[in-house]
């Protein structure tokens, strides 16, 4: 008998269930190469991942720069091996957060750009914004969200949908430093802006908690589940293929095609 090659991820008509290859191997150690690959961080990568009843205390960082973001074992997310289609995730009940060991972003940076694969699972309310990621010294550098918008840089690109609650999060943030532009992009919405004073400097970065001092009536801590974080030192609107790639990364490895 002969072989069936898979040429495309997702086959399905009305008859047969939707089939995804969910081998991301290859696409991983492609990333893995990139040049501007400034960090990695891989909850569903058990390998990397240290735990303290369940906790995540600790994450390894896959990138050549071995940052690894670290937390108390009362602050740390928890550890959830269903929700992501099967794939460990980081739950964040919104009181966790993890913070990288080093400094993660350099004051060296023309651009940069941050990919994450989070879930949202429930509106959240008083406050509705709940922060991703943020960078720890100031307030002008976050990923966040409310029930219907996800935004970046205190709302320099923003993009508005009917509701991110129970939908997979597939998310590309890229900043321009050199010209003040902010870009957010999934697979489904792009949005743009430009607003001065965007500044690089060395800082750490936080994971599922805005900035030092920040209003916790404003924004809460993350409420949610977060599969992996990447940052880069490149501006990856400017590589649509590699982006392209990054997209197909998370499509695979989530089964996002399979997502009610």
């Amino acid at each position: 008998m002969g072989h069936i090659i898979r040429l495309n991820t997702v086959f399905s008509n009305k008859n047969l269930p939707a089939i995804v290859d969910r081998d991301v191997s290859a696409l991983e150690a492609t990333i893995l190469k990139h040049p501007n690959l400034q960090g990695f961080w891989d909850f569903g990568d058990k390998s990397t991942l240290t735990l303290s009843n369940n906790k995540i205390t600790k994450i390894l960082d896959k990138s050549a720069n071995a940052n690894p973001l670290i937390a108390t074992s009362e602050l740390a997310p928890t550890l959830d091996n269903l929700t992501l289609k099967g794939i460990s995730s980081g739950y964040f009940a919104g009181s966790q957060y993890l913070v990288s060991e080093n400094t993660a972003y350099k004051s060296t940076w023309a651009e940069m750009t941050m990919v994450v694969f989070a879930l949202k699972p429930e509106a959240t309310s008083t406050p509705a914004l709940t922060i991703l990621a943020s960078r720890k010294t100031t307030s002008s550098y976050a990923l966040y969200m409310d029930n219907a918008s996800v935004s970046l840089n205190a709302g320099r690109a923003k993009f508005l949908v009917d509701s991110v609650v129970g939908k997979p999060l597939n998310i590309i943030a890229s900043t321009v430093f050199e010209t003040n532009e902010s870009f957010l992009r999934t697979p489904e919405n792009f949005a743009k802006g430009v607003r001065h004073n965007l500044k690089a400097e060395d800082d750490y970065l936080y994971v599922g908690r805005w900035y030092d001092g920040s209003d916790e009536s404003h924004a809460s801590q993350w409420k949610g589940y977060i599969g992996h974080m990447m940052m880069f030192d490149k501006n990856m609107e400017n590589d649509p293929i590699f982006m392209d790639l990054l997209f197909e990364y998370a499509r695979r490895k989530y089964a996002t095609p399979l997502w009610g």
